[in-house]
């Protein structure tokens, strides 16, 4: 690891913003669980392919973060 700082930077969040992250979460919760089984497979399906999509980016961050190996990231 250089010391190097990255970009885009990380911040830290208030109080209150974590506080309307949980509840965000907690209202889609409600909806989610509302889902058949086979409705919650595509909707993690979607996320997964978004995940996918931008993988070379996430591990390239990871590297950059952690100093580890892209096998290992990967691993």
């Amino acid at each position: 690891m250089s010391g190097e700082k990255l970009e885009p930077g990380w911040f830290a969040a208030e109080p209150a913003e974590v506080e309307e992250a949980v509840q965000l979460a907690n209202n889609s919760f409600e909806s989610f669980r509302q889902l058949t089984g086979k409705e919650r497979g595509q909707f993690l399906r979607v996320i997964a392919t978004r995940i996918e999509s931008v993988s070379e980016e996430l591990t390239a961050r990871a590297v950059a973060e952690s100093g580890l190996p892209t096998a290992r990231i990967q691993g």
